[in-house]
């Protein structure tokens, strides 16, 4: 063998040895070498869903990949974009791990929460990877707004490979009553003061109607919530508020006349032709909230001592559009009410508890005292019997409830405390027993 069959035979092994390690060792490509490109993508991680509720945390799949058949990246990393006025922060346990992540971090800057998701590696040819992952968007949205996420593909040493801006649709509830999806308008009664009693001082001379002149305190209700499917009402919900201001119409009984001077009216607007009230009012973030009204009463509203009449104040809700216009579709229907029954008003004793004198105390009748005796602490006693006068006696086993005790004293003073206590004398043993307070 010549010298140049030598030169040939040494550059053709040469060659090879150079093929052999470079043609199986990983190497990084670009997205535009060797007809390879990058790929990334967000999608929902359930495949039927179309839009997000406002503030309800929604998982969504993270993809990225390589096409092409040549090249391997090796840590490359992704990082989604998440605007802070229209997410809540992200947490990194919030990102499914995978044999394909290498790490998860949260970073931000004053408009971005910035998730980073290293991966091992990412190979062209084989399918673009998945990782799941959860977030949650501010309640900030009308019914139908859109937002965006935006997703980064790099490469080790920060070469943007892909990128992605991906708008999503947001949904949201409407407001309303709160009632059970029963087909039925339940309405609300005012919580714990929906039930009042009347007595003398606001009944007429025949204790048969509410006098005129008497106010009452009304509260209105409104709930975020799903549109029942049978009625008009809302069943509650946590998320999905929209952003929107809020209508509310209540429609005034016809026994109640509307003054603009009474304690909570003043936001209101009255329309004497339908005898209505109207208030606007800013969303605020607030899922749920309450707007008070007073009513005054004109003599024609009818009450008995036996049953209670019930007084409803019929109520719609509307969500407001940008522009001032109503949203139709929002439009809930249901109510408010109270209800009314009239009591006897009571003649009732007090006395003043005296210092001890002789080793026991002494009581005088209602009489002026010094409020200077005593330390300045006095005590009184007021004493309430179940008797009618007129020589009826209450039945065995009877109850009587009361409304409230009024006692007006004659100087300012303090109220220190209360106590409350039966005579046991006018009880036999099982009835004393069983004598409790309900308050």
């Amino acid at each position: 063998m010549n010298v140049r069959e030598k030169k040939k035979l040494f550059l053709y092994v040469l060659f090879l040895v150079i093929f052999a390690i470079f043609a199986f060792r990983p190497y990084e490509v670009r997205a535009t070498g060797a007809g390879s490109s990058a790929i990334t993508d967000i999608t929902y991680a359930d495949a039927h869903q179309t839009t997000t509720l406002s503030g309800q945390q929604t998982q969504y799949y993270l993809h990225a990949g390589i096409s092409g058949t040549v090249g391997t990246y090796t840590e490359p990393y992704s990082i989604i974009y998440l605007d802070r006025n229209k997410f809540a922060q992200p947490i990194v346990g919030n990102v499914s791990g995978s044999s394909t992540i290498k790490s998860v971090s949260v970073t931000w800057d004053s408009t971005n929460w910035m998730i980073k998701i290293t991966y091992n590696s990412l190979t062209a040819g084989a399918p673009p990877i998945a990782n799941p992952f959860r977030v949650t968007t501010s309640q900030v949205f009308a019914d139908g707004e859109t937002y965006n996420m935006v997703t980064k593909l790099f490469t080790k040493d920060g070469t943007e490979l892909a990128s992605l801006t991906k708008t999503f649709t947001s949904s949201t509830n409407v407001v309303g009553v709160p009632g059970a999806d029963n087909g039925v308008i339940d309405g609300w009664n005012n919580g714990n003061t929906g039930s009042v009693l009347v007595s003398d001082d606001e009944t007429d001379a025949s204790h048969t109607h509410i006098k005129s002149g008497v106010t009452d305190p009304v509260r209105a209700i409104i709930y975020n919530g799903t549109k029942n499917t049978t009625d008009t009402e809302v069943t509650s919900a946590s998320f999905g508020m929209d952003r929107r201001n809020v209508r509310t119409i209540i429609k005034l009984p016809a026994s109640v006349d509307w003054d603009p001077s009474l304690p909570n009216n003043s936001s209101w607007t009255y329309n004497a032709a339908d005898h209505t009230i109207t208030q606007d009012v800013p969303r605020n973030n607030r899922g749920n909230f309450f707007l008070d009204f007073t009513v005054k009463f004109n003599s024609t509203q009818s009450v008995n001592d036996t049953t209670w009449t019930r007084l409803d104040f019929p109520q719609t809700n509307y969500l407001i559009n940008d522009n001032g216009t109503l949203d139709m579709s929002t439009e809930r229907k249901s109510k408010v009410y109270k209800s009314y029954k009239y009591k006897k008003k009571l003649n009732i004793y007090k006395y003043i508890v005296m210092p001890e004198q002789n080793g026991s105390a002494y009581y005088t009748n209602d009489k002026y005292v010094h409020l200077n005796a005593n330390g300045g602490v006095n005590k009184y006693i007021i004493g309430l019997s179940q008797f009618w006068g007129n020589g009826v006696t209450p039945a065995a086993g009877s109850v009587v409830k009361f409304k409230s005790i009024a006692d007006i004293p004659n100087d300012a003073v303090i109220f220190k405390g209360y106590g409350i206590r039966v005579w046991e004398s006018m009880f036999d043993a099982a009835n004393l027993a069983s004598c409790h307070i309900i308050s």
